[in-house]
């Protein structure tokens, strides 16, 4: 389609009454990649936001702070119009944005809490069910005489049930991370659907967690500081397979592309963010120990998370939205992995080598006595 006929469109699928991600279904069908899909919307939503008044506008970090440099110099701009030489936000425009954001979205965030909390529940009781009446009801005599025999299966149950909640808590953490951020993102979609294109994206983001970790871990074994540059460049990596549809190493690429020449920035504003978390926190709770205050000091710490999670995931879209504008939907993903790779391989190959001179170290010191 011509740029007059898919704006046509879209004013049409609008008026129709479709969502962001109706539309991008569609979009798809005909073939179109996330890539355009995300430059389409995004040039849609601007030139609406441009038929309103500036009070009326939702700016993003980036469109915030180049609002305000311009009316500084008295310079009248189109919202839109972003340079090469834009500048990354500062920490109180990531906040203002974050915050705004967080207050028009806070009703749909917790439901999605809530549910997936009540799906965790749920799933993990079914588990604890099937294998408590099992386990306890080994003591009966026709189940008892089994496990006398052989004990192992005892422990062959013990493994398996490991590893169903461990698996159960994957599953529903990642779920939840999907929703947020799908939440985040979308504007009109109901959570239904949010939920059942989450459940879509569960196999893709454990890849690409998979592959964050391994490549982090593996470099955090350098020392550490390496680990601390992957884990910043990689920070992006799920916001990109959720909203882009890049998926495995190209979404980790294309984070540590996104976030080249800003490291130093990202890694402040998410520092800041957790400082701003964890001392309010910290604070209340050492008061409330003080007092002999446990189960309050508990039960408040668990809320103030509840209401803390929505707003990080909220922070760092800022943070994506931010750059996506600073360097364009359609920045080329970098090819060069290897190494990448080689770093967090190495990383991990020291650990038996740190261990083997652990061990010829005690040795030596052992011998000496």
């Amino acid at each position: 389609m011509a740029n007059n006929d898919i704006n046509k469109w879209l004013e049409q699928a609008r008026a129709k009454g479709l969502s962001d991600m109706e539309i991008q279904n569609q979009l798809k069908a005909q073939g179109w990649s996330d890539i355009q899909i995300n430059k389409v919307l995004v040039g849609a939503y601007h030139k609406q936001n441009n038929t309103l008044k500036d009070k009326e506008k939702i700016f993003s970090p980036a469109e915030k702070f180049q609002k305000e440099t311009r009316d500084q110099e008295g310079r009248e701009k189109e919202n839109n119009a972003f340079s090469g030489t834009a500048s990354f936000p500062g920490i109180g425009d990531l906040f203002s944005y974050s915050w705004d954001l967080y207050k028009r979205k806070i009703g749909k965030l917790l439901v999605i809490l809530i549910i997936t909390g009540l799906i965790s529940s749920v799933l993990l009781g079914i588990v604890f069910a099937i294998f408590g009446f099992t386990l306890f009801s080994s003591g009966l005599e026709f189940i008892g005489d089994i496990f006398y025999q052989s004990p192992y299966i005892l422990y062959a149950m013990g493994f398996i049930g490991m590893l169903l909640f461990v698996f159960l808590i994957a599953l529903v953490f990642t779920l939840m991370q999907i929703a947020l951020i799908l939440t985040i993102h979308h504007e009109g979609v109901s959570i239904g659907t949010i939920l059942g294109n989450a459940f879509k994206l569960v196999l893709p983001m454990w890849w690409v967690n998979i592959i964050v970790g391994f490549l982090t871990m593996g470099a955090g074994m350098l020392l550490g500081i390496p680990g601390i540059i992957f884990s910043i460049w990689f920070s992006l990596a799920i916001y990109i397979l959720v909203l882009e549809n890049v998926r495995g190493m190209q979404a980790v690429l294309r984070s540590k592309e996104f976030v080249r020449g800003y490291w130093w920035q990202v890694l402040i504003s998410n520092v800041v963010l957790s400082l701003a978390i964890g001392i309010p926190i910290m604070i209340l709770n050492f008061g409330l120990l003080a007092m002999d205050q446990y189960l309050i000091s508990q039960i408040i710490s668990n809320l103030f998370y509840i209401l803390a999670i929505p707003f990080g995931f909220c922070f760092n879209y800022a943070i994506y939205r931010s750059l996506t504008d600073l360097k364009g939907a359609e920045l080329p993903i970098p090819q060069k992995k290897w190494h990448l790779i080689t770093t967090s391989v190495v990383g991990w190959a020291s650990i038996p080598l740190i261990i083997i001179a652990l061990f010829y170290y005690l040795d030596s010191i052992w011998s000496w006595y």
